[in-house]
């Protein structure tokens, strides 16, 4: 079997841009890459082969517990209705998509009160759920990879 091989090397963002429509194809990581969580990191000489690429656009919300700033990330199409808080008032529920049409970012938003939200096997109540801040929409690639090295 033979290979046909590139001499150009590629940013990750770039390769998935020019190759998300001809896959799969077989990849060697020719420098390493750290992304923001462990399947965006890739070591130099890594072969693997990239089956399927797909996009979702998500924002980024911000919310403080325990004292703390922590970042999340949500689905534009994310299914539980949210209400947007305006100078202390809290609007009437609607799809985060429709949100986020409708009022610029960064925009702050909390969960109805008294109901319940089942994640996995746990189940919370949206009153002990903070506000949390919209602040910036981008596109999250999502890849599915078989590492051979």
């Amino acid at each position: 079997m033979q290979f046909i091989t590139e001499t150009s090397s590629y940013s990750v963002a770039k390769f998935y841009d020019l190759f998300q429509h001809k896959l799969p194809l077989v990849v060697m990581v020719t420098q390493g890459f750290h992304g923001d969580i462990i399947e965006d990191t890739f070591d130099r000489e890594q072969v693997m082969v990239l089956c399927a690429i797909s996009r979702q656009s998500r924002v980024v919300g911000i919310f403080t517990i325990g004292g703390q700033a922590k970042r999340m990330s949500i689905p534009e199409e994310y299914t539980e209705k949210l209400c947007t808080i305006k100078r202390g008032e809290v609007a009437k529920e609607d799809q985060l998509y429709k949100i986020l049409q409708n009022h610029p970012l960064p925009t702050l938003v909390e969960f109805p009160k008294d109901r319940v939200l089942t994640v996995g096997n746990r189940s919370m109540n949206t009153n002990h759920i903070p506000p949390i801040e919209l602040t910036k929409r981008f596109d999250e690639v999502y890849k599915k990879i078989t590492r051979i090295t």
